[in-house]
C-alpha cells in the first residue's frame, strides 16, 4: 500500500543555502517522513509530493 503526501514547500527554499541542495532535499524529506508517519518510509519523491509505503515487520 503506497500514499502520497505533499512536502512542505519551506524544505526547498531551507535547501538552496547549501552546497549540495538536492541532497539536503532528500534528506529533509527523509526526516519529515520519519516524524510525520511512523511505520511508513519513503519509496520515492515526486516533485512536491513523496511517496511512502508501510514498513514490513518481521516476525521474531
Amino acid at each position: 500500500m503506497e500514499r502520497k503526501i505533499a512536502i512542505p514547500h519551506f524544505y526547498v527554499w531551507m535547501a538552496q543555502v547549501n552546497e549540495d541542495p538536492k541532497e539536503l532535499f532528500r534528506s529533509y524529506v527523509a526526516s519529515y517522513v520519519r516524524n510525520t508517519s511512523p511505520g511508513w518510509s519513503l519509496v520515492r519523491i515526486e516533485k512536491m509530493y513523496v511517496v511512502i509505503s508501510r514498513k514490513k515487520h518481521e516476525r521474531r
